[in-house]
């Protein structure tokens, strides 16, 4: 089970990244990890020296792929990382999907601030059908990894809004997924989505006919009279 709402499970095969990121919630976690880590020897798997967030390959994980059955789950593949920080080796990822693609019937999901260095990174690896690749976006200056996607990854694309930091204009054609959310915890500077932000993303991803899913933090800014949409594809 997971607290993310938009899918069944996680599953990190690789956990850390180099992207940098000062709202980063996995970052904080790794550091906890660690800690417990060096109190219990092999109850977490983190780094106990040096940086705990560096990008680390838990090869153990992919048996947890394999091992999956029962009715068809979404799985999100890299909540603790980004596949395509520097620090990931390639052989890596082509370890992961090898096993992704032995269960079709479960659906696999990674998200990614480095949208250009997809192309690189799986060089020679063919993507199934069942995985699904998506770029993080914030703000309007994060906009370019849209086209970036859509030049890397063919098809099964999608797009997370979170934590959402203001108004969003982009074209969503080819985009088959939209998840929106607003930024948690409580950092110094957090900022508070308008609902006119949502509104925005809403009425854009309805001109192509996109599903678009709101997390549940977005309520409380929220237009209460509209419908709270919550839409898979």
């Amino acid at each position: 089970m997971t607290k993310i709402e938009w899918c069944d499970l996680t599953i990190n095969p690789i956990t850390g990244c180099m992207n940098g990121c000062e709202f980063c919630y996995a970052l904080k976690m790794a550091y906890r990890q660690s800690g417990i880590e060096r109190n219990n020897p092999g109850k977490s798997g983190y780094p106990t020296t040096g940086d705990p967030f560096r990008p680390t390959f838990h090869p153990e994980k992919i048996q947890q792929i394999l091992n999956l059955s029962g009715r068809p789950k979404r799985v999100f593949l890299d909540s603790m990382s980004d596949w395509f920080s520097l620090g990931v080796e390639p052989h890596w990822l082509e370890m992961i999907i090898r096993a992704v693609t032995q269960k079709p019937e479960h659906t696999f999901l990674v998200l990614t601030k480095r949208p250009d260095r997809i192309t690189e990174m799986l060089a020679g690896i063919e993507i199934p059908e069942n995985l699904w690749i998506g770029t993080s976006i914030t703000s309007q200056t994060d906009i370019e990894r849209i086209e970036l996607l859509k030049k890397h990854v063919q098809s099964r694309r999608f797009l997370s809004f979170e934590p959402l930091h203001g108004a969003i204009e982009a074209d969503f054609a080819g985009i088959a997924w939209i998840i929106v959310g607003a930024e948690t915890g409580n950092r110094r500077g957090r900022i508070v989505p308008q609902s006119e932000w949502v509104d925005g993303i809403l009425m854009a991803a309805e001109r192509q006919s996109v599903p678009v899913f709101l997390k549940n933090n977005l309520r409380p800014y929220f237009n209460p009279g509209e419908q709270y949409r919550q839409e898979f594809p």
